[in-house]
């Protein structure tokens, strides 16, 4: 181990240690208040949560840091040992294979859960006499045990789903798959599952940023590219115990790929699969590789590495695939598309398209806005509630944006005239069609992490390189895609 890295490791241990001692020495209390002549029970009872809980803080994440630790030093072996080929920085994409994550995340949300429940149980003791004192906003602090209690809930549905399927694994076809290429390969589950519906299958880009500010830190996740697809059945395999899932996904040949250096910004890509079957469904979730090699590489020979969109080839993988319905235009209430009365065609975009995001986010501005009544009732300074009323005031728009906006994009006489309004109040602009040199359906707003919903917008690229949007807030890419084709093509016909 390099001094640098020993270092870390003593800086951290140097931290961790206080916890662990407290855990103990807590413990060691709470055994002479339950062995005293006169054993005071609850006291007994609040010491020794509380050695659970600091002991919990120190001998867990020390442990858990130095199996950590052990992992990522054989990673920089790998990439010592294979600077150009980062998809041999894992063991398993080594492999040529992708473990799913159900392991390690049941066990992480057990350990968050049961430190969770640990902290908040004392409440449940001390909070009724408070409230019966009169101390009334105190019943608020029951929110927290409620919390805990729904998240061993959720804790225990997810440890039963892991015991009934195990952990899955994806085999690759190709290590790794490329932009421009396709990703090839098999799922194989411990469990035999026979889906009515069959296997929904996801690929999902994920643009994952940590935003570090001195101690806090935050992690957001944007959905960058996604494409689904359903297997009506599962490939041949010799043991009838399990099922093998046929994947196959064509990745387009200007995404972005995998980035394994900055751990702070990261695109990643994720498979999931999911599967409605009796008792609880099964799903399961795969980080895979996406790279590109050198040209010429003996990589990029023995990978067959793809450098255009067409190169994807053939999809071996179609005959299990569920036959795909064509989007039927006027299927979507929240959009038409016909004649206007002043000539040329008229695309609408009526009002509470996205009506799953515009109650998130109403939900999300009540709170902002009971925040700044917070502050102004405890008589905070005045700074903070002009900020917070300020950022509510912003989410009060995109709030009324997403629940009353509308938009009207008209094309004749060789422009395009696009109105977007909310309750009415709103403004038209023109533009030539001999400006607009792209018409693209984008990704702009999405609800939840990686596995949300993208929500996207079809927008006008001019030759200035400036974008319009002509339409926003569509969940169906489908839609969107036909939408931007049928705009592409009025323009091309006004040229």
């Amino acid at each position: 181990m390099k001094r640098p890295e020993k270092i870390a490791l003593a800086a951290v241990t140097l931290f961790l240690l206080p916890f662990c001692g407290a855990g103990v020495f807590l413990g060691v209390l709470a055994a002479r208040a339950a062995r005293a002549a006169a054993p005071d029970l609850g006291q007994a009872a609040f010491l020794a949560i509380g050695s659970l809980v600091f002991g919990g803080v120190g001998f867990v994440p020390f442990f858990l840091i130095r199996a950590g630790w052990s992992r990522w030093r054989a990673a920089q072996r790998l990439k010592e040992e294979h600077p150009d080929a980062p998809w041999m920085w894992r063991d398993d994409w080594a492999r040529g294979e992708v473990l799913s994550a159900a392991g390690a995340r049941v066990g992480a949300l057990w350990f968050f859960v049961i430190l969770w429940n640990l902290i908040s149980a004392p409440l449940v003791v001390l909070l009724p006499a408070e409230v019966m004192k009169g101390n009334r906003p105190a019943a608020f602090g029951f929110l927290f045990p409620l919390i805990g209690a729904g998240l061993l809930v959720h804790a225990s549905v997810q440890t039963l789903r892991r015991r009934k399927f195990g952990d899955s694994t994806l085999a690759l076809a190709a290590n790794p798959a490329a932009p421009g290429g396709r990703l090839l390969g098999t799922i194989r589950t411990h469990a035999a599952l026979q889906p009515e519906d069959g296997f929904h299958l996801t690929l999902t880009c994920v643009n994952r940023v940590t935003d570090r500010s001195g101690k806090e830190s935050s992690v957001s996740e944007k959905i960058l590219w996604r494409d689904d697809r359903t297997m009506t059945w599962g490939v041949p395999d010799d043991d009838p115990e399990r099922s093998a899932i046929p994947v196959s996904f064509a990745i387009p040949a200007e995404a972005a790929p995998t980035s394994a250096e900055d751990s702070d910004d990261r695109i990643l890509w994720c498979l999931a699969v999911d599967a409605r079957v009796p008792g609880f469904d099964y799903h399961a979730d795969f980080e895979v590789p996406v790279f590109k090699a050198p040209a010429g590489s003996a990589a990029a020979v023995a990978t067959g590495f793809a450098t255009t969109a067409s190169a994807a080839g053939p999809d071996p993988m179609v005959e299990y695939e569920a036959p795909e319905l064509p989007y039927q235009p006027g299927s979507d209430p929240g959009v038409r598309v016909g004649p206007s009365e002043s000539g040329g065609t008229e695309f609408y975009f009526g009002a509470a398209r996205a009506p799953g995001a515009a109650a998130g986010m109403t939900v999300f501005t009540a709170i902002f806005w009971g925040s700044v009544w917070f502050l102004l009732y405890v008589g905070a300074p005045w700074i903070f509630p002009i900020l917070f009323g300020a950022f509510s005031l912003l989410m009060t728009f995109l709030a009324l944006d997403l629940w009353f906006g509308t938009t009207r994009v008209i094309f004749g006489e060789g422009q395009v005239r696009i109105r977007g309004s909310v309750l009415g109040l709103g403004a038209t602009r023109s533009i030539p069609c001999s400006e607009i040199q792209e018409v693209r359906a984008d990704i702009t707003m999405q609800s939840g992490g990686r596995s949300g919903t993208p929500y996207y917008a079809i927008k006008l690229v001019r030759r200035t390189s400036w974008t319009v949007t002509a339409g926003e807030y569509l969940r169906d890419k489908r839609e969107a895609l036909w939408l931007a084709g049928e705009m592409k093509r009025l323009i091309a016909s006004s040229r």
